[in-house]
């Protein structure tokens, strides 16, 4: 409220420093809010706020990160899987594309708005024959750096690091194979998931050479039943 404006110098504070000042254990003027949005959701809230432009909802909501990713090295063409017409800057992302650059083929399900996993390039070559996407690629985080120094006066910025291990693991070597390598295939899975972690680590520390505060990283362990994997008893 008012008063907390004037205890913190009668002023809004900057979404970066309310931030800082919330993990620091500071005075702050509200909650820090982030938020993700799914493609037809941020589409409807530029709508509802009347605007172009994600950046503006994401003021109106009041958002205090802004996120900053890698990208595809130059010269990368995705190939849309979605018709045509349903194509927008929403999916303008090489996580949209028919096969991405590690070899991973998604198609779009009936709605146009989740993905199949359709081709996964682990369950075709041996691990040591597969060749991880080039992090010194030309191009990679040119506009993460951007990005950043626009940003980093005012806002938070997190370097988005997504997808996880377990995720990427299996997207390269298939659900159901990967699961049973769990049990069956433990040198292979280690391997795996060694290799992967070096990969992750490299794109964070690259990240936060751009100019991230934060690593932003996730991944879907869980299911609408309850966890993919058995806790240990």
């Amino acid at each position: 409220g008012s008063e907390d404006y004037q205890r913190l110098g009668g002023s809004e504070m900057k979404p970066r420093d309310r931030v800082i000042n919330t993990i620091e254990g500071g005075e702050i003027d509200r909650v820090p809010v982030d938020g993700w949005f799914r493609p037809e959701t941020i589409s409807n809230l530029r709508q509802h706020f009347k605007t172009d432009k994600n950046e503006d909802v994401l003021r109106a909501l009041g958002i205090d990160v802004r996120e900053i990713r890698m990208d595809p090295p130059e010269g990368f063409k995705p190939r849309y899987v979605l018709p045509a017409q349903r194509l927008s800057k929403d999916f303008e992302s090489f996580y949209a594309t028919m096969f991405d650059e590690w070899g991973i083929r998604r198609e779009a399900g009936s709605t146009d708005e989740y993905w199949h996993f359709t081709y996964h390039p682990l369950e075709h070559i041996e691990l040591d024959d597969y060749v991880f996407p080039d992090i010194d690629a030309p191009g990679r985080f040119n506009r993460a750096e951007k990005n950043a120094k626009e940003y980093r006066d005012e806002y938070l910025v997190a370097g988005n690091a997504t997808l996880g291990l377990f995720e990427e693991a299996w997207a390269l070597r298939g659900y159901r194979t990967f699961i049973r390598d769990l049990y069956t295939n433990e040198q292979f899975v280690t391997k795996l998931l060694d290799r992967l972690l070096r990969w992750k680590t490299e794109q964070c520390i690259r990240l936060i050479e751009c100019g991230a505060d934060m690593i932003l990283t996730s991944d879907d362990l869980g299911m609408q039943t309850g966890l993919m994997l058995a806790p240990p008893i």
